[in-house]
């Protein structure tokens, strides 16, 4: 049974704590650990991923850096170009800032291996 919800901020709120449980969880982080690099209680950080409290605004800069990522991509807001569109090198991009560290930095060498040899 599909539910949709008749309150649009609930709607907004659960979808935002999707996002951040799965930021977390590609990261490879513990809930102990995010809440820990931004300066939350773990019983806080728990709360917005089961939204069961909003996350306040001001909790979204540091979200985002400590998820290596934007406040954008936390919020769910796709980058537009000029065109409307992401190009193809831009999408390429935001993937790769989605991984775990230690993948962005093999990514990030092949990069420099690849412009080096141009």
């Amino acid at each position: 049974m599909f539910f949709v919800s008749k309150d649009p901020k609930k709607t907004i709120d659960q979808s935002l704590a999707k996002r951040i449980k799965n930021l977390r969880e590609a990261q490879k982080l513990s809930q102990r650990k995010l809440a820990s690099l931004t300066s939350i209680s773990q019983q806080a950080l728990a709360s917005y991923e089961l939204a069961q409290r909003r996350v306040p605004a001001n909790l979204l800069p540091r979200l985002a850096e400590a998820l290596n990522t934007s406040v954008e991509d936390v919020l769910g807001i796709e980058k537009r170009t000029k065109k409307g569109r992401l190009s193809q090198f831009e999408t390429r991009v935001e993937q790769i800032r989605k991984l775990p560290t230690k993948q962005q930095k093999l990514a990030l060498d092949m990069l420099d291996q690849i412009i080096k040899a141009s």
